[in-house]
């Protein structure tokens, strides 16, 4: 019985030695590579092949935008060929300006009432002079071409400004002071707000008829339009809604047929920027199936897929400041 037990435990420890041996033999060398620091050369080829087509693409779109609107220098151009067709002075009339200046007397105040880097005797000096151009202006508001309704409610605004000046010029205003303001001259502004989008929305839909009538009738659905300047309202732009409406698009948003670039001044940039956009957005019809799709983060749908599983931002850094709290 001793000797049975002694014989199957040689066979087993036997067994276990063959297959642990099998297993040592069969795992693959480990092998020290070099740690690569930089894209190899091959890769940097083909980043370089990337950008060469792309800039390819853009020269030739360049030569054939197809028909396109652009705004710059005042004016709505009309561009077929990459060559202005026609130009169209788009400025808003003086009553839109009138107004502009008004409701932003209010912004001025708010603006420079909250500067720490002013001694009250610098802001007193201040409130002097802009009450007086305050009172002025409330005088020529009484000659303007405005009804009875919008001339009231700014003269409201203007002798609610006047009256936060006046308490300015005894204290510094506090912040709940500024909030009551806000709160009594914003609904004042209101009517002037939409007198001024009437004026300026008459002055695009009259100029878009006469540069529709310019356009073939096989060209009005292939149009597009190109916003670009300074930094701007992006959201809610009163030209981008228009233009949605125009063609049809709900919503008041950029399309493959709106396109808004900020901060670019020159018009051959622009003109690039908006022959890269149609080379993306044919780059993301073919591929993705949507024209759209370039617009966003191409990463963007995995972002936020991954962000969800991220744990709560608070718990995350809680502790981890290494500045001391004051005593």
């Amino acid at each position: 019985m001793k000797r049975m037990y002694i014989i199957k435990s040689l066979i087993f420890v036997m067994t276990l030695s063959i297959n642990l041996g099998t297993s040592l033999a069969e795992k693959p060398k480990t092998v020290d590579r070099p740690k690569i620091k930089e894209l190899s050369s091959t890769l940097k080829r083909l980043n370089r092949s990337m950008h060469i087509a792309l800039k390819g693409s853009i020269k030739q779109n360049r030569k054939d935008l197809g028909p396109l609107i652009i705004f710059e220098d005042g004016k709505m151009k009309l561009l077929r060929a990459n060559q202005e067709v026609a130009s169209f002075p788009i400025v808003p009339p003086l009553a839109y300006h009138q107004l502009k200046v008004i409701g932003h007397i209010s912004f001025a105040i708010v603006i420079q009432l909250q500067r720490p880097d002013l001694s009250q005797e610098q802001q007193t000096a201040w409130i002097r002079v802009i009450k007086k151009d305050i009172v002025l202006a409330k005088a020529e508001l009484q000659e303007m071409s405005f009804s009875a309704k919008v001339i009231d409610s700014q003269t409201k605004l203007l002798d609610h400004t006047l009256k936060l000046l006046a308490q300015a010029e005894q204290a510094p205003l506090t912040k709940q002071g500024l909030e009551r303001y806000s709160e009594t001259v914003v609904p004042l502004m209101r009517p002037a707000m939409y007198k001024s989008a009437q004026l300026h929305l008459e002055v695009i839909h009259t100029q878009v008829k006469r540069l529709y009538a310019l356009l073939k009738v096989e060209e009005r659905p292939l149009v597009r339009i190109h916003l670009y300047g300074g930094r701007g309202a992006r959201r809610d732009n009163i030209v981008i809604q228009y233009f949605s409406w125009l063609f049809g698009e709900p919503g008041g948003l950029e399309s493959p047929r709106i396109v808004f670039s900020e901060n670019i001044a020159d018009h051959d940039k622009a003109l690039d920027m908006f022959a890269k956009y149609k080379t993306e957005q044919q780059l993301a019809e073919l591929i993705f199936k949507d024209p759209t799709q370039l617009d966003r983060d191409l990463l963007g749908d995995t972002v936020r897929e991954q962000l969800s599983h991220f744990p709560n931002s608070e718990k995350e850094f809680e502790g981890m400041s290494i500045v001391k709290e004051s005593p």
